[in-house]
């Protein structure tokens, strides 16, 4: 670890007191949040078009359950990535980068060990996606790019948080986290109508928010993140923990009517998505505003504990090396 390595970790572990919220006084939305049967016919019309049309994703799960199971051997997991030559082409392209020394990798068995299976997860979710995130050369380019590496830092972000959570399965984390914002991917190819400032491609800058989304397309990517979870056949936690992934700031505890069980998830990925905001470089931070977890919903988190997962340097580790290795990729 180097000196911006050091810095890093004190931004992230003095980042997290600023998460918490300091007391109960705590301002919630004076509206209901938008629910799904708000939403015009024809804007959900939009939005399932496109999530139809993801028809890679729902396999995509799929093998990255596969890639999961204790009971799967290497050579398994190998020989069903083999089946798909251009998944195959993007994993070996990523095991022979600079990150690697440049060493000759030309076998997946061999790539494997080398990139750790949740950037193979990454990687085959990443070819999902790009079904339907415009072609490069594009206007969203920058944020498109921006929101991949978010939704990677959350991954891994989900799957430590898992941890500081009773009865929480650290690989379930980890996909929720890396797909919470899947959302925002369908809105770049549904709205491409978006004014570009110069550094970033809006809506998604500094300050734009849910209200906002709500307001210039009468729908948001929490909710489009619940349409594309229900197409692809996701379990009833995860299409919850997606659609309600904001609630925790604008929604007292007491109104979300969900089970413990849910309320830990959603939590937890709530959590996941603030930290990951902490990992963001400076000359980026204003795209992502931290949102503060309310007083109320505290006492689902073990602090104490969640504080020494995150000064962990293996933690941090796994970050630096799977942000570089996603310019290999995209």
């Amino acid at each position: 670890m180097d000196e911006q390595d050091d810095l890093l970790i004190e931004r992230v572990t003095g980042g997290l007191s600023s998460i918490f919220s300091s007391g109960s006084a705590v301002t919630f939305a004076q509206e209901r949040p938008l629910a799904l049967e708000d939403v015009s016919p024809g804007v959900t019309k939009r939005v399932r078009a496109i999530t139809n049309n993801m028809k890679d994703f729902g396999a995509s799960y799929r093998v990255c359950q596969y890639l999961g199971d204790p009971n799967i051997s290497l050579s398994q997991i190998a020989a069903a990535i083999k089946a798909d030559p251009v998944l195959t082409g993007k994993i070996l392209h990523t095991a022979n980068s600079a990150y690697f020394g440049g060493q000759k990798v030309d076998s997946i068995a061999q790539a494997l060990h080398l990139l750790g299976l949740n950037n193979i997860k990454n990687i085959v979710y990443h070819k999902a996606f790009s079904r339907v995130i415009r072609k490069k050369g594009s206007l969203t380019d920058v944020i498109v790019e921006l929101l991949w590496e978010h939704s990677i830092v959350t991954s891994i972000c989900a799957s430590h948080v898992a941890g500081a959570f009773e009865g929480l399965d650290r690989d379930f984390m980890f996909t929720l986290g890396l797909l919470h914002d899947v959302g925002k991917f369908v809105n770049a190819e549904i709205f491409p109508t978006m004014e570009f400032t110069g550094d970033y491609t809006l809506p998604y800058a500094g300050g734009f928010g849910i209200d906002d989304e709500n307001s210039l397309f009468g729908i948001n990517h929490c909710l489009i993140g619940r349409l594309a979870f229900e197409k692809w056949g996701l379990s009833e936690t995860m299409i919850y923990a997606v659609e309600m992934h904001h609630h925790p700031s604008a929604v007292p505890l007491e109104e979300l009517g969900a089970d413990v069980e849910r309320r830990k998830h959603l939590v937890a990925l709530f959590m996941a998505n603030q930290i990951a905001k902490l990992f963001v470089d400076k000359d980026r931070r204003s795209v992502f505003t931290i949102e503060a977890l309310p007083y109320s919903y505290a006492s689902l988190v073990d602090k104490q504990k969640l504080e020494r997962l995150f000064s962990s340097t293996m933690l941090f580790s796994e970050i630096k090396k799977a942000r570089v290795l996603m310019g290999s990729y995209i």
